[in-house]
């Protein structure tokens, strides 16, 4: 048996192996898994004529099944001073494209420069499904050159668009079911301290197994919550 070539001709060095007559059966057994996609030429003498025929073995169908599960914050009004995004995959993701493949678009359909801060270590939890994108901090802190040069990545008062894109491949080299897009507007800057004393308590009546209610009256960070 011998590898196909691009012009048609048959390797020069045939595929290893053994084969086995049995039965009016002949058997060939490769030493090597054969290659999905290529096609192989086997030759064979019956009687005193030489017979050949072609196999090819099918690449495997990939189907795109890894989605984005869900964006947090998952509010449609986010202030300007907004620190990261959770990212949640339906599945384990591939490491490196992460910058590659999230953009970020204003309302004029332009893509903002650098609005992230772009590592080398992204930051994936220990299944690679969910990832923390940062803004870039120094856009952020006030009276630090990044903030006076170039200012927020996010303006109060205007409409964005947070894109991932699907050709973005999952940890089985396939890519993603589809882009994913969230839309939301920028409010103000939120520079007010946690204060848990404001936090409402609807408590359940007593000898009940009722929930307990924790109304936060503001949007707090998705995966510390979750944590803490």
């Amino acid at each position: 048996m011998y590898v196909v070539q691009e012009d048609g001709t048959a390797a020069k060095d045939p595929v290893a192996g053994d084969y086995n007559f049995d039965k009016n059966m002949l058997t060939f057994k490769p030493r090597h898994q054969l290659q999905p996609g290529t096609t192989y030429r086997a030759f064979f003498r019956l009687a005193s004529e030489l017979g050949s025929h072609e196999v090819t073995f099918p690449k495997p169908t990939h189907v795109s099944t890894t989605d984005v599960e869900q964006l947090y914050p998952s509010a449609q009004l986010l202030p300007e001073n907004l620190l990261k995004f959770y990212i949640h995959f339906s599945a384990p993701m591939s490491r490196g494209e992460a910058f590659k493949r999230i953009k970020l678009i204003d309302q004029d359909g332009k893509q903002v420069k650098l609005p992230f801060l772009e590592i080398d270590e992204e930051l994936w939890d220990k299944q690679q499904r969910r990832l923390t994108v940062l803004f870039d901090p120094g856009r952020i802190k006030t009276g630090v050159t990044p903030n006076q040069e170039v200012g927020l990545a996010l303006d109060q008062g205007r409409k964005y668009s947070l894109l991932v894109d699907e050709a973005w491949k999952d940890a089985k080299d396939i890519s993603l079911k589809s882009s994913f897009k969230k839309e939301f507007l920028v409010g103000p800057a939120d520079r007010n301290p946690i204060d848990p004393k404001a936090w409402q308590l609807d408590i359940p009546k007593a000898g009940t197994t009722d929930a307990l209610y924790v109304r936060l009256l503001e949007f707090l960070d998705a995966a510390l919550l979750q944590r803490f």
